[in-house]
């Protein structure tokens, strides 16, 4: 109790030192806001009040050229967990609190912050976070032995993650005092992210510094962002080619297919890939659909395609055309390549319901073939009412590990209804799949969404206008006939 009464006071006078570190780590570069005169750092810096820090970091790789002089630049090696929790406790030295806030995100409540800390000091907490906020908007707290306990359950950790704080605090969640702050309003279904960490979120954060100040409070901001919904839309973040129509096994939870065999034209696909790397130089390319991308006769030359541009690629497929050939022609890829083969069942006899008749064997042994050559691969179960008792089977024999569990679609109708439950959220809101995504058919036309037939009949650089007017009418609640009653609407991949 004397410990207690002896924090709080020592709170009240001031006299507890706190370490601003302004985390840089995947900033890829200067930000500088649409007046063209002021980075976030410099909005950061205007705002910090000098008595409440006694020094103030910029932790970073080297991506970030202008630095204030008020500010000491820390360049590290890499992103790993293991080596960025150690830079934090290095640089905060005999600090009380380390504040951690993002150094490509302007809005920077001062008086939310010193609540914050003044909370976590009073109730002792080890750490103190926010819920219902945008991702990295407000900042986090921890103490420097809470930050060596992390060390200690990390490791040499070689995980690159931006939550990181949060995931190594997840470790042991129940082992720490934790404080929480909550958003007035839950914004965590529309998946906004400050911070610059890509193209995406530096147009998103030019467009609301265009309509408010960089001196808004974290509540205000909430209350705007829920009220101006069509700021959301920023860019593709990534883009889904079926790339052939032809199929091993036809499982059950796609379309039947009522066309002739289609192959994507390689160097049309490559040309597409440009246009799109200029939208979004990190966009996600994935290769799904119906057919099986493994059957394109010119599949190896399209994946390089995509790893040529330093792009990631997931390539889903059943699993009957993955051979030690194919794995020794991606070999130098594998580092940009993750596979999801189409497991489906724990039995033969539920995989041969889904699969017509294919056996079950084929896709593990793809799946073994691809571990055991060192690729990143996934088990992907699309859940139904005719596996439910698969994936339970899965459980009960602890085979969870790499398991993709995936929501059966209805295709806009086209399908029966075989879903287990119905996970839709109370409230609809704009798609997540037009908001971020782009998917093209073999004939590289465009299509609204993954699992809609209607086209967009626009050209590839016309598509983020096509897609913006579209999920800005579906802030206004106004639906195109085949969305109405979609239940795919809040699913996201990237």
């Amino acid at each position: 109790m004397v410990f207690l009464i002896y924090n709080y006071f020592y709170n009240v006078s001031g006299a507890f030192m706190n370490t601003l570190i302004l985390d840089g780590i995947f900033q890829n570069n200067d930000v500088t806001l649409t007046d063209n005169s002021k980075t976030t750092l410099d909005y950061i810096i205007s705002k910090i009040d000098r008595t409440l820090f006694e020094r103030v970091i910029l932790l970073q790789t080297g991506t970030i050229t202008t630095v204030p002089d008020t500010v000491k630049n820390v360049v590290i090696e890499n992103k790993t967990i293991g080596v960025i929790l150690k830079s934090i406790l290095k640089e905060s030295k005999n600090s009380d609190n380390i504040v951690i806030h993002t150094s490509g995100n302007p809005f920077f409540d001062i008086q939310y912050v010193k609540t914050m800390i003044d909370r976590h000091e009073k109730y002792v907490a080890d750490y103190t976070y926010s819920i219902g906020f945008p991702d990295f908007l407000v900042p986090q707290i921890i103490t420097p032995n809470c930050l060596k306990n992390l060390i200690t359950l990390c490791g040499e950790n070689q995980e690159i993650r931006d939550d990181y704080l949060f995931y190594a605090i997840s470790k042991d969640i129940n082992s720490f005092d934790i404080e929480t702050f909550i958003s007035k309003h839950d914004l965590r279904l529309y998946r906004i992210s400050f911070g610059t960490y890509g193209k995406p979120e530096k147009i998103f954060l030019d467009n609301l510094l265009n309509s408010i100040s960089p001196d808004t409070t974290y509540d205000d901001l909430v209350d705007y962002l829920l009220k101006n919904q069509h700021l959301f839309y920023t860019t593709v973040y990534g883009a889904f080619f079926e790339i052939t129509t032809v199929s091993n096994t036809e499982p059950i939870y796609y379309p039947a297919k009522n066309s002739p065999d289609v192959f994507c034209d390689p160097v049309q696909f490559d040309r597409v890939l440009v246009t799109l790397q200029t939208m979004n130089p990190h966009i996600k390319i994935i290769f799904n659909g119906r057919g099986d991308p493994l059957r394109h006769p010119d599949f190896i030359t399209m994946v390089t395609s995509v790893i040529e541009k330093k792009l990631e690629l997931i390539i889903e497929t059943d699993g009957y055309c993955v051979t030690d050939n194919i794995t020794e022609a991606l070999n130098d890829f594998k580092e940009n390549i993750t596979f999801v083969i189409k497991i489906d069942a724990f039995s033969d006899e539920t995989y041969k319901k889904i699969h017509n008749g294919y056996d079950l064997n084929i896709p593990k042994a793809a799946f073994t073939l691809l571990k055991n050559k060192g690729f990143t691969t996934y088990r992907q179960i699309v859940r139904m009412t005719c596996n439910e008792d698969d994936i339970e089977a899965l459980l009960k024999n602890k085979d969870m590990e790499n398991l993709i569990l995936r929501k059966y679609s209805q295709y806009c109708g086209t399908l029966p209804d075989r879903k287990v439950v119905d996970l839709s959220p109370l409230k609809r809101f704009p798609c997540y799949h037009i908001r971020r995504e782009i998917s093209f058919t073999p004939d590289l036309a465009i299509q609204l969404c993954m699992y809609s037939n209607e086209k967009l009949h626009c050209t590839v650089d016309d598509a983020p206008d096509v897609y913006k007017k579209e999920f800005i009418s579906q802030t206004k609640a106004e639906y195109r006939e085949c969305c109405k009653n979609c239940d795919d609407y809040y699913i996201f991949n990237f």
